[in-house]
């Protein structure tokens, strides 16, 4: 084999003033040319070339002329017609009968561009077209007009404007200029001045303009220049050098040098001896045909025989590379023949060929270098690679699907294509170097059951010599030797092998019955502290340092656990690689790639994982590979990926960047000694060095080129609905005026950066509409917007280039949507006219019509006041008589008890009466004067009569009024005063009234062995702006308290708390009103707030100063003697005692419990019914509820109005529990009308009683309930049968007796079902069961089953014949001797004789139960 080598050739210069081509010349160059091709005929292309033609849309695949334009588009001439593209799209003009703007002809030759962005087209045989960029329109210019100034001729070959704006023009019959301007219509052709003007009636050969702006001509009689200065319409042409060579192609380098190509060869300018002795320089043979600079001085050159690239030098031209088109390279150049060539802005050269497109070659591309296999001898056998590896000779090695490849290193010459291929090898999936004495052995995994091939590597040969091994006889996906020189062998389906040497012939195997987590090993890997890592296809596993010897290792296995979101993420496990950090890489089929990490301090593992929603371009993952900056280089299934670990980002190629493809293999990859990466995948390999792949830093021109209306597309030509939307293009138009109805638009833009033009990017924005910025695609160039509102909008679009480079100012488009002629300023003008001549009218009709309706309102107002006060007061008198009733009841109560009573009545017993009466009708007096007062406020008669004395004194002597109430109740009362003496302005009368109010509210709802505190002292309040001083007096108590819904209402009239525990049990809801008035009258203030613990606090404050009362009575000290003396009766408690100290429950007498909150009622019941009854007593629900846990009443007679537990709610809850359901309740309440009891007698309450009542009459009421109970009782022992529907008895009762029988059906036959058993299946207590049956039957429980035992024995004897022994066990009996005892007491005779007495009758008579 002869190993193809990388040649540079250099051509030396000579210097040539006069040097006419002839035979021998022509035959020198064609033997140059001829041992090119020779040379180059072996070559492997290494560069990617991108390829455009009629398949991606353009229109003819000859590419006669090639121009990037001002905006940055590519305008390509063909010999069917002009293209633009965009980097996606081929926008076609060709000539159209129907259209009279457009091109003339199909077959482009050149184009041009002038200052103003317009373009010129030159054809062959249709003269010049002018494409006018502002209305899209062609204008033509053809030869054949009536003077001297129209175009020599249709057939244009060249073309250049220059810096004057004047047009150069090259045709088949000479040269012409003519000067452009704005009015293009009057275009005038002349021929530039020379002193020779015979050169202008020749065909010129090329045109170019310098970067100074001067305009070169190449002719069949030289080379000639105009002087950049030379403004004319006609300029001077004069001639450049003295050597006659026709130059077909003109450049020049980024430092001025200019270059010529000729028929004859390649020539530069040199510096000229003397000042009209400029000189060329011939620097190469070649015969280019056209050729450009780019900016690294690089000179490329197009040929009928291909492209080629050189250095440019000062004097000389080195050649680099030349790229032909390679069948089995189909990123080779497309054609041999290149027709035109182009460097746009971004760096990308165009090469237009004959008859295959256009081939694009980034220059400043990645520089990814590809290399396939193909028929040459030298190159990979197989484009399929599996394994690549580098032993310690520098030796590479890859493994193909046709075979292994070897290249030693003395035969790389960087062309990979001096490879050897071993026949004998069919596959190797892995490679391994180990060390067997002192030989180095390179081991091949193979597929198969040959298992490990050996190669002897000890000296490289050209044809080493393989051997068999037999290790593991299965396929081999993977080897490693670790750090004690054991040997790992990773099968498929086999397990995992390991060989304590290389040398060792037997191998352990370990499979999933050893903790590993699948017998499919794909990847074996030692990390740095020692631990090995294998992947499986079923989890990834590892084996710490300290288990590598074991016999026994105990593998730990990690497995993708669903909704895991810190677990592996796939359970197929490819690539594992450790970084240079010594973090743990792993890629997964389909999983992404995972981050091993593990908290050193708690010991836990996790994982990271990074996938398609994090950059990556696919989830499968081939190979890792790390560069020399600690970047991760990741092949996958669309592409590579460069993965920056500290940015945590990624950055993807394809094959559009020079790839072999998107497809990789899995584990093909390498990291040479000197850095170079080198991945295999399925069209070959692919090699580079990190730092050589470079991003491109020009961002892209981006445009916005296409607008749509209701998804036409708009042009400067196009009528829409009979109008003509816009008069000039898109891309020139920087405002649009739309009407209100065309607000469905829909804008195309283009990113003219073309290296790699699938991967720009967009970011756009309607302002107006949207703020912030929308992310779109490569793909996806057209945004659309719908029912847009009228106003104002601007379009912005921002590109970047396929490396996220974007460009600084984004293209804006202004979008005015204008108003429907109803929604213009104009017409809300006259819409705010109209209003207010409407409103005007309106207001003259409305103003009577709002007066009367005001009126109307005034008048429903008085009557809603009206019929409000007119409730208030129904509701103050309803209070008002409710609040007498109980006092009435407790004097007219004990009057017609001392009225019947009166001759058997003890006197101590009649005092208490009388005491009892006394104190009601001090209750009802003090009602009465608070009603009078709060008449007088009201009235505004009351005078308030003031006088300057010790307000302590009064304060003190009225606290010594409610002394006595606070022993008795064991309150603890106290003055709590910073002085002994304060002496004031007050009113006294005033001061007592608001102070009995407030303390017997306190005295009230304070508990027995509460508190209740007076507190006098001084404070400063403002009144408006002025600093006044006041007596502030506090009434403290810990009682129940004021609740908060009710703190802002206390002080309202006729308001009662209603809350549980504060309910006014005696008060018509007008005391705290009158204090209130009392104390403003006072000129002073009333607050209230809830006590620090408990209870309330009211405090009010009266000004001390004269200047407050200056209006008001003033009165001596001598006035006051009689008015601090409170009327306190109706405090005092009155005690009645009876014979019986405490409260006991006997047969003797029925037991009453009486509910009721007013302790003098109760008191008075009491010592009504003493006598005949057992009395308990409760103040509210809650407590008879805990009285009858102990005491089972025979009625209770209970108030409807108590605190914390009312009548109402006791009821509901008597009438719930099955143990007290059964006791009779009598209400007693002063509300009399048919609601409240009916509210009551639904609940079940046997009898109401109203106050004030006559003790006679419930004494009645409690007569026939308890003669009721008894006819009750007598009827159940009498009448009740065993069926209990039949039972008349109340529905509480019913249900009882009914499950009481039921549970005695049931258990008739179990002689152990006894008083016990049937409590316990109630759920009752026992004494509540026993208490039950002696109210419904007489019986005790026990003597009640006993009854119906023998009743059902006694009705047995009577219908059926059964013996008395089958009969006493069918009733429940044990023993005959008891049975027969019991049915005798009884019945009165022994069941024998029952039974033979009964026989004889055919239908007994049906007996009661009990």
């Amino acid at each position: 084999m002869h190993p193809t080598k990388k040649i540079n050739i250099h051509t030396s210069g000579t210097f040539l003033k006069s040097q006419p081509s002839g035979p021998g010349n022509i035959k020198r160059a064609l033997i140059v040319f001829l041992s090119l091709i020779s040379l180059f005929a072996t070559a492997q292309t290494e560069t990617y070339f991108q390829h455009l033609n009629s398949n991606d849309g353009l229109s003819q695949n000859d590419v006669l002329a090639l121009h990037q334009d001002v905006y940055g588009y590519i305008w390509i001439g063909t010999d069917d017609g002009l293209n633009r593209y965009d980097g996606r799209t081929f926008k076609k003009f060709k000539p159209s009968l129907n259209n009279e703007y457009a091109i003339s002809g199909n077959l482009i030759s050149t184009i041009a561009e002038d200052t103003l962005g317009n373009l010129w087209i030159g054809t062959v045989g249709y003269g010049i077209n002018l494409y006018e960029r502002q209305t899209g329109k062609f204008y033509t210019y053809m030869a054949g007009g009536k003077d001297d100034s129209g175009l020599a001729s249709d057939f244009i070959k060249h073309m250049v404007v220059d810096n004057k704006n004047r047009l150069w023009v090259g045709t088949d019959k000479g040269l012409q200029v003519a000067q452009t301007s704005a009015d293009h219509r009057n275009l005038a052709f002349n021929s530039p001045l020379s002193d020779n003007q015979a050169i202008f009636k020749t065909v010129p050969t090329s045109l170019f303009k310098d970067r100074d702006g001067a305009v070169w001509l190449g002719s069949a009689t030289g080379i000639y220049k105009t002087r950049p200065q030379d403004r004319a319409p006609r300029p001077q042409l004069i001639k450049a050098f003295k050597n006659v060579f026709p130059a077909r192609s003109i450049a020049q380098s980024p430092s001025g040098q200019m270059v010529f190509a000729t028929a004859n060869g390649v020539y530069t300018q040199i510096e000229p001896e003397g000042p009209n002795d400029a000189q060329l320089k011939k620097i190469a043979d070649h015969n280019l045909v056209k050729m450009v600079v780019d900016a690294k001085n690089r000179l490329w050159g197009g040929t009928k025989h291909g492209l080629f690239q050189f250095w440019l030098k000062s004097d000389t031209l080195l050649l680099k590379k030349h790229y032909k088109n390679s069948f089995e390279n189909p990123s080779s150049l497309s054609s041999n023949y290149i027709r035109s060539l182009l460097i746009d802005k971004t760096g990308v050269l165009w090469a237009g060929t004959f008859g295959t497109g256009i081939n694009k070659l980034d220059l400043n591309g990645k520089q990814f270098n590809h290399y396939v296999g193909n028929l040459r001898e030298g190159t990979l056998s197989n484009n399929i690679i599996k394994s690549i590896y580098e032993d310690s000779n520098g030796t590479l090695w890859f493994g193909t699907r046709g075979g292994l490849n070897m290249l030693l290193k003395e035969d790389n010459d960087g062309t990979f294509s001096n490879f050897r291929q071993i026949s004998e090898v069919s596959s190797a999936l892995c490679m391994n170097e180990v060390q067997i004495g002192n030989r180095k052995i390179l081991e091949l995994g193979n597929s198969g059951f040959k298992g490990v091939y050996q190669i002897d590597i000890t000296i490289p040969e050209k044809s080493p010599k393989l051997k068999i091994s037999h290790k593991t006889n299965a396929t081999v996906f993977s080897m490693c030797t670790d750090r004690f020189g054991q040997v790992w062998y990773g099968t498929y389906n086999k397990g995992l092998f390991r060989a304590k040497s290389a040398s060792d012939p037997v191998l352990k195997n370990f499979d999933s019955s050893h903790n590993i987590s699948s017998n499919i090993i794909r990847n074996i890997v030692e990390d740095s502290k020692g631990n090995l890592w294998v992947g499986t296809g079923k989890g990834l596993n590892k084996l710490s340092a300290d288990q590598l010897l074991s016999d026994a290792p105990q593998f730990v296995s990690y497995k993708r656990v669903e909704n895991d979101s810190i677990g592996i993420s796939h359970n197929y496990i490819l690539p594992i690689y450790e970084s240079s950090k010594g973090i743990i890489w792993i890629g997964t089929l389909g999983g992404g790639l995972n981050r091993y990490i593990k908290d050193e301090a708690s010991g836990k593992e996790y994982f990271k994982t990074y996938t398609e929603a994090d950059g990556l371009p696919n989830n499968v993952i081939k190979s890792i590979e790390e560069d020399h900056e600690g970047n991760l280089w990741i092949s996958t299934n669309s592409g590579i990926s460069k993965f920056d670990p500290i940015k945590e980002t990624f950055k993807n190629y394809d094959s559009k960047d020079g790839l072999q493809g998107n497809e990789f293999n899995e584990l093909a990859s390498l990291k040479r000694s000197d850095g170079e990466l080198i991945f295999g995948g399925v069209n070959g390999i692919s090699t580079f060095y990190p730092e050589n792949i470079k991003q491109n830093i020009i961002p892209p021109d981006v445009h916005i080129d296409r607008f749509f209306l209701n998804n036409k597309q708009l042009t400067p030509n196009r009528k829409i609905e009979g109008k003509e939307i816009i008069d000039q293009t898109i891309l020139t138009s920087d405002k649009l005026k739309l009407r209100y109805n065309e607000n469905n638009i829909s804008l195309g833009f283009s990113a003219l950066h073309f290296s790699s033009p699938n991967k720009n990017q967009y970011q756009y924005r309607l302002r107006g509409f949207q703020d912030d910025w929308s992310e779109s695609p490569s793909n996806r160039n057209l945004v659309t917007y719908t029912n847009l509102a009228p106003g104002t909008y601007y379009f912005e679009v921002k590109a970047a280039n396929s490396d996220g480079f974007w460009n600084q100012e984004p293209d804006v488009l202004q979008i005015t949507i204008t108003p429907p002629f109803w929604k213009t300023p104009w017409a809300y003008a006259l819409y705010t006219l109209l209003v207010i001549l409407l409103l005007y009218a309106f207001g003259k009709f409305t103003l009577i019509r709002i007066e009367e309706k005001h009126q109307l309102t005034m008048d429903h107002l008085t009557k809603q006041k009206a019929h409000e006060l007119n409730q208030m007061k129904l509701e103050f008198f309803t209070n008002v008589s409710h609040e007498f009733r109980t006092p009435l009841s407790l004097i007219n109560g004990p009057l017609q008890f001392l009225e019947k009573n009166n001759d058997i009545m003890e006197p101590k017993e009649r005092l208490n009466q009388y005491r009892l009466m006394q104190k009601n009708s001090s209750l009802l007096l003090r009602l009465v004067n608070q009603l009078l007062d709060f008449q007088k406020i009201e009235q505004k008669k009351m005078v308030l009569e003031v006088g300057y004395f010790n307000i302590l004194q009064n304060i003190r002597e009225i606290k010594a009024s409610f002394d006595f109430l606070a022993t008795n109740r064991s309150i603890q009362f106290s003055l709590i005063s910073d002085t002994e003496e304060l002496i004031t302005w007050f009113s006294p009368d005033a001061l007592e009234k608001v102070m009995n109010n407030l303390l017997s509210n306190a005295f009230k709802f304070t508990p027995d062995g509460g508190e209740i505190s007076i507190v006098v002292g001084n404070i400063s309040k403002y009144v408006g702006t002025t600093k006044e001083e006041f007596v502030k007096i506090e009434v403290r108590d810990n009682g129940n308290g004021i609740s908060s819904s009710s703190l802002e209402k206390i002080f309202d009239r006729f308001f009662n708390d209603d809350s549980a525990e504060n309910r006014n049990t005696y008060g018509m809801g007008i005391g705290l009103a009158l204090t209130k008035s009392l104390v403003q009258r006072h000129h002073g203030e009333i607050i209230v707030e809830k006590g620090t613990k408990k209870g309330a606090n009211f405090i009010f404050f009266l000004p001390k100063k004269f200047d407050f009362y200056k209006d008001d009575k003033i009165i001596g000290s001598e006035s006051t003697k009689a008015m601090v003396h409170p009327n306190l009766d109706h405090l005092k408690e009155v005690s009645f005692e009876t014979e019986e100290d405490e409260i006991t429950t006997t047969d003797k007498k029925p037991v009453i419990l009486v509910v009721e909150d007013n302790t003098d009622l109760r008191t008075f019941i009491k010592s009504g019914l003493y006598k005949k009854y057992e009395i308990l007593e409760a103040e509210n629900g809650h407590k008879a509820l805990e009285i009858l846990k102990e005491h089972t009443p025979n009625i209770i007679i209970s108030d409807i109005m108590m605190p914390k537990m009312d009548g109402i709610s006791f009821a509901k809850a008597l009438k719930k529990e099955m143990e007290y359901n059964h006791i009779p309740i009598i209400f007693l309440s002063a509300k009399s009308d048919d609601k409240s009891q009916l509210e009551g007698l639904k609940l079940g309450v046997d009898d109401y009683l109203t106050k004030p009542f006559n003790l006679e009459h419930l004494e009645v009421k409690l007569n026939n309930i308890l003669k009721y109970r008894r006819e009750l009782r007598n009827y159940m022992q009498r009448e009740v049968s065993l069926s209990p529907s039949e039972i008349m008895v109340t529905s509480p009762d019913q249900e009882f007796l009914n499950r009481v029988i039921e549970l005695l059906e049931m258990n008739i036959m179990d002689a152990e079902f006894n008083a016990e058993s049937l409590t316990s299946a109630l759920s009752m207590s026992r004494s509540a069961v026993y208490n039950k049956f002696k109210e419904y039957t007489g019986l005790s429980t026990g003597e009640f089953i006993r009854r119906f035992r023998l009743k059902r024995a006694k009705q047995l004897l009577e219908t059926t014949d059964l013996t008395v022994k089958e009969i006493l066990y069918m009733s429940g009996f044990n023993t005959a001797s008891y049975f027969t005892k019991c049915f005798k007491k009884v019945y009165g005779e022994l069941p024998k004789e029952y039974q033979a007495s009964r026989r004889q009758q055919d239908n007994p008579k049906k007996e009661p139960l009990l």
